[in-house]
């Protein structure tokens, strides 16, 4: 995917190349404890940005027949975007696009618009705010329906938004085709401190990391966070944060549903870390053949006995190849389990409509089309601790720590 190239790294997808389809096992098992955010979510000044952009995109717009306003309120969003990437520029930030508005930063006319010259994402509508953060506002009822309409409880935060702007003065920016230097002098510093007002964080935060769900699990989470903090538990080494978090959460008094979803987390994550260990291997033994492989990887002694004897009951997506592979492994029968991964990538590169990236061919060596190289077997501490996903919970704690350590200081 080398379009990928051209966009701002922070707006990468996550999962883009998965050979063996685990983004759709951790995402179901993310999704029981953290229902609306996703893996690059994780900014409270970009929730707040797009939220005031969608607002500002429908009051321009709402003159317009129905025809004409989808299109209309889109535009003005990606303008909006521009204007206020530039503003935010001389600000500690998360924009989304930084590579092209710190190139043109300094122009004295800054193209706005939907043209090529104007946009600062080769696709801003994909891969900006509008395509990035929607669907996580819509999952914490922030907006609602294709065209971003943000619900009474959002509106009310955008409007703790305005109070600190001029409001007027922006939405005349907005319908420029260029932005000069004047107008970045101007309202940079104001619309910063807007979207970062200490109300403003406050009320989404709390919204964002309390979640939408029924079960109040992922509310119940935000409070043992809080509490994890407040006695100074909560992990910020984010080398190990994931581990660590589940685990001194699970040492407090915690609901039987949220102890049995943080429990299937880390079972089946364990799971995944010791197959990708296996594939991420086998992807540099490019001619190599399965019996010397296996027995490099009976060389390394591992003990699968941290691994779970069983797999949650959940009906989730490869069970049945995860669950194969599981018990080969824990009979160290490193054939089976290395047929169990050929298989699987076989069926989710087909599913796909591509070749598979590993084969068993004559004579019984590997062919390798998507190869790795150097790749070295993991030690058995990093099996038994290392986190391949994130399971949304890196975007719930990179939101949570920041904000709470803004609490502390403030």
């Amino acid at each position: 995917m080398a379009f990928l190239s051209l966009l701002d790294s922070r707006a990468k997808p996550k999962g883009s190349r998965d050979p063996l389809g685990f983004e759709q096992v951790w995402t179901y098992f993310g999704r029981k404890v953290v229902g609306n955010l996703t893996t690059i979510t994780s900014s409270v000044e970009n929730f707040a940005v797009a939220l005031l952009g969608f607002h500002w995109a429908h009051q321009l717009n709402a003159h317009l027949s129905d025809e004409d306003r989808h299109k209309a309120i889109r535009h003005s969003f990606l303008r909006y975007e521009q204007v206020a990437g530039y503003l935010r520029k001389s600000h500690p930030n998360s924009v989304m696009g930084i590579l092209r508005v710190t190139q043109r930063f300094e122009d004295s006319q800054i193209p706005l618009g939907v043209t090529t010259e104007a946009m600062i994402l080769s696709d801003q509508v994909s891969y900006g705010l509008w395509g990035l953060y929607s669907d996580s506002m819509r999952n914490s009822g922030l907006v609602e329906g294709s065209d971003r309409i943000i619900t009474p409880s959002a509106k009310e935060i955008a409007e703790l938004i305005e109070r600190h702007l001029d409001v007027e003065g922006l939405k005349s920016v907005l319908n420029q085709n260029y932005l000069s230097q004047s107008d970045i002098a101007q309202y940079s510093d104001s619309f910063y401190a807007a979207v970062n007002h200490e109300t403003v964080v406050d009320e989404l935060v709390n919204l964002l990391l309390t979640g939408t769900d029924r079960k109040g699990i992922q509310a119940e989470l935000w409070q043992h966070t809080q509490a994890l903090n407040t006695s100074g538990l909560l992990p910020t080494e984010r080398k190990s944060w994931l581990g660590d978090f589940i685990t001194r959460i699970q040492d407090k008094d915690v609901s039987p549903d949220l102890r049995s979803q943080l429990t299937k987390i880390s079972d089946v994550e364990r799971v995944l870390v010791a197959i990708n260990n296996i594939l991420q291997y086998l992807r540099s033994q490019n001619g190599s053949s399965i019996e010397d492989i296996v027995i490099k990887l009976e060389e390394q002694a591992y003990s699968y006995m941290h691994l779970p004897t069983i797999l949650p009951i959940d009906d989730f997506p490869r069970k049945s190849y995860i669950e194969a592979t599981l018990v080969a492994l824990k009979s160290n029968d490193y054939r089976m389990a290395i047929d169990h991964i050929l298989e699987l990538n076989k069926v989710v590169m087909l599913q796909r409509g591509g070749a598979p990236w590993l084969n068993r061919v004559a004579g019984g060596s590997l062919s390798v089309k998507v190869p790795t190289e150097g790749k070295i077997l993991l030690t058995q501490q990093q099996l038994e601790s290392n986190w391949d996903y994130d399971y949304f919970l890196s975007s719930y704690l990179t939101l949570a720590t920041k904000f709470l350590k803004r609490e502390q200081h403030g």
